[in-house]
């Protein structure tokens, strides 16, 4: 009778050893969990993609005001579509020649006009605002992180061009006290140059600066992003700066167009306050147009996402303050004087 050999390699060789079994099983389950592993960062990858994150918002070097929105873009984040226009400024409309019978307004300002990522275009209050005035177009043009001074340059260097009637300045105290000038050292998840290869990468930079943010742990500590571009100054000093600066666009813009500082409200402990009575004194005594928006609504937790940038409930009460005002002291024939 035939003998039928065993198939090669399914019986153990007489020289294996019990380290040789224990190193094969080693090296499958070394191969199921790398593979496993690589299976969950690309899913999470792909479900970070579709949420927007290798998609952000993105800034660009500016010589006038140190950085600003990279104008022509689209990004998204979950069902929140995110359009800056060729002006550079938060607005899917391109924004051509203005209707002669509309009148416009451009909201200069910082994150809190600005409005990150979360709500959608028609919940901030420049769009509640436009909704509410009749005849009258709202362009945001708010950069997050922009001092008084910033904002003023950006209009001057790069927003002449909107023929705006009314230029209105929304700046929280803290505004006033920033460097006049700050630029962009590197590439960051705060303020992104260019699109992340992955959006895990992005992921992961945000969770590491918030835990810094909460915890404090020098181990955490961030990079400098930033460069302040113009010397040191104290407080007093910085707000006289800055509103020298509004002073200069009021000169340029004079017989073209109203300048109006609206000072936003903010919570008492709110870190962005500021010298409130020092900003009002320079502002009078450079006879520029303000209003105190504080004083006619009332700063509540429920207007707040986070003691500074507004809630939807906060976007929709102080368009509700500031379409008062404007009608009352501003009537749409009086807009473009």
């Amino acid at each position: 009778m035939e003998t039928i050999s065993p198939v090669h390699g399914t019986e153990p060789s007489a020289d294996a050893t019990p380290a040789d079994g224990f190193l094969s099983r080693t090296m499958r389950v070394t191969r199921t969990a790398a593979i496993v592993v690589i299976l969950a960062l690309l899913l999470l990858e792909i479900v970070l993609r579709v949420m927007g994150l290798a998609s952000p918002v993105l800034y660009v070097d500016d010589d006038a005001t140190g950085y600003r929105l990279k104008p022509d873009q689209k990004a998204r984040y979950l069902t929140n579509a995110i359009s800056v226009n060729r002006w550079g400024v938060r607005d899917a409309r391109p924004l051509k020649q203005k209707n002669p019978n509309t009148k416009r307004i451009v909201v200069l300002g910082d994150s809190v006009t600005w409005g990150g990522i979360l709500l959608h275009q028609q919940e901030l209050f420049t769009s509640l605002l436009e909704q509410a005035l009749t005849g009258t177009e709202v362009i945001n043009a708010g950069i997050n992180g922009y001092s008084v001074a910033q904002m003023a340059q950006l209009y001057r260097s790069h927003l002449t061009g909107l023929d705006a009637d009314t230029i209105l300045l929304f700046a929280i105290p803290r505004d006033f006290v920033r460097p006049i000038r700050v630029s962009l050292v590197r590439d960051s998840v705060s303020f992104p140059k260019r699109k992340p290869l992955f959006a895990l990468s992005t992921a992961l930079g945000g969770a590491l600066v918030e835990l810094y943010r909460r915890t404090g742990w020098h181990i955490l500590e961030p990079a400098p992003i930033t460069h302040e571009d113009s010397p040191r100054l104290s407080p007093p000093e910085a707000v006289a700066e800055n509103v020298r600066e509004l002073a200069d666009l009021a000169e340029a813009v004079q017989g073209k167009a109203r300048l109006l500082v609206v000072i936003a409200p903010v919570l008492s402990e709110s870190p962005a306050g500021g010298p409130v009575d020092t900003v009002k004194d320079s502002l009078a005594a450079h006879a520029i147009d303000f209003v105190d928006l504080g004083q006619n609504l009332k700063a509540e937790p429920s207007m707040f996402a986070d003691g500074v940038h507004f809630s939807k409930e906060g976007h929709r009460r102080v368009a509700e303050a500031l379409a008062a005002y404007l009608n009352e002291t501003m009537p749409s024939e009086a807009l473009a004087e």
